[in-house]
């Protein structure tokens, strides 16, 4: 919680629905946002240092029913979903809850969920129902470090399938719940590669993170930002020593990973106003494992917050640049500044001895006639920002 008010993000916590009775839920809520000396867990919050209510508003009902967290089949998940969720005190908290979702695109569990909560006999009184989780990791068993040009391709590929679990989950989700208030919370994803690359053997799930990896959490986020209208939050799970991770670190040693500074990069976006933005480019044509593939070659998202455009795009070319006209529909363009990330090897990562090979450098655009023409590096991500009149 601490982290969270440092940093200014807004905390989400999951209740345990697999081994612990729905009253452990509602002790949770309590400790977290009852206010100062109103009840016993408030005053056990007080005394581990914070006075104040934390005011969580997101709570998880559960993590991964599916699976770890239960091994629920979706009817049973969602009667416990009802029960869990049912008459929580909020403390004049809005409290948003949100579901165990789908593994990846599993459409069969939020058909099955869905039309037992929505369909029943019973309605679901589902007004603090508002978010329904979404879990996709890529590239497993591949490897973080050893890989060549197929390799880079298809993490790129598989990451990017997060764009057709958003559509496909909303569609289902929506033959139930008519008025979309329940929207998706995409709050696990990235590139999950095999063991061998972690800094110590006590970093479990530990991983190299390199340029690759990037890109990846990049044209993520540039797939939620695509479609405001369905996902209400993006979370990356593991933040220190673990899976596509934004730090490393061990004993007196840190890094920031070219995670990290991807999030920099986006910083721009949030609580802006999405624009429409269309991308051209060639796809690239790729072979794996013994099938040809293909990925686009250049895809992003735009947003706006006053007088500010902010673009943010992926070439995913590995070897070729892209000279690239960006063009305005509507306003004109007073002034651009870019950024970019990229290496010229494709496995460049940051390390304790090197911890700056993969950050951001700053990137000519150039504005002429209205439109800016700039050169997208091979294999970068590229942030442009447009002051507009």
């Amino acid at each position: 919680m601490r982290f969270c008010q440092s940093v200014g993000a807004e905390p989400y916590l999951a209740a345990n629905v697999r081994s612990l009775p729905s009253l452990e839920f509602d002790n949770w809520v309590e400790y977290c946002n009852s206010p100062a000396s109103s009840t016993s867990l408030a005053d056990l919050r007080a005394e581990g240092g914070s006075h104040d209510p934390y005011k969580v508003r997101w709570w998880g009902v559960g993590n991964e029913s599916w699976g770890c967290g239960g091994n629920f089949l979706p009817e049973d998940y969602a009667s416990e979903f009802r029960r869990y969720s049912t008459w929580i005190p909020s403390f004049g908290v809005d409290l948003h809850l949100v579901g165990s979702g789908p593994n990846d695109n599993d459409l069969d569990w939020t058909h099955r969920f869905f039309e037992k909560l929505f369909s029943s006999n019973h309605p679901y009184d589902n007004r603090h129902f508002k978010g329904w989780s979404v879990h996709h990791y890529a590239a497993r068993g591949e490897q973080a470090l050893r890989f060549e040009d197929p390799g880079w391709y298809q993490v790129l590929k598989e990451c990017d399938y997060v764009e057709q679990i958003i559509e496909d989950q909303w569609s289902v989700m929506g033959q139930y719940d008519k008025e979309h208030r329940v929207r998706l919370v995409v709050d696990e994803y990235g590139p999950w590669y095999a063991e061998g690359t972690e800094l110590d053997p006590t970093h479990i799930f530990g991983q190299q993170v390199t340029v690759r990896d990037a890109l990846a959490t990049a044209l993520t986020l540039d797939a939620f930002n695509r479609h405001p209208d369905k996902v209400c939050m993006g979370a990356n799970a593991q933040l220190v020593n673990n899976i596509n991770a934004l730090f490393l670190c061990h004993e007196d040693k840190f890094l920031a990973t070219p995670n990290y500074y991807v999030f920099g990069m986006y910083a721009g976006h949030q609580g802006g106003q999405a624009l429409r933005a269309n991308f051209s480019a060639p796809n690239i044509h790729y072979n794996y494992e013994g099938k040809s593939s293909t990925m686009w070659g250049l895809n992003g998202s735009a947003s706006r917050k006053g007088n500010v455009i902010t673009v943010t795009a992926v070439n995913t070319d590995v070897h070729s640049p892209k000279l690239t006209r960006l063009k305005l529909r509507g306003m004109s363009i007073q002034q651009v500044t870019g950024t970019a990330l990229f290496a010229a090897d494709m496995h460049a990562h940051n390390t304790f001895e090197n911890p700056t090979v993969v950050q951001p450098t700053p990137l000519r655009a150039d504005l002429s006639g209205g439109e800016v023409n700039v050169t997208f590096p091979a294999g970068s991500l590229v942030k442009l920002e447009l002051t507009v009149g």
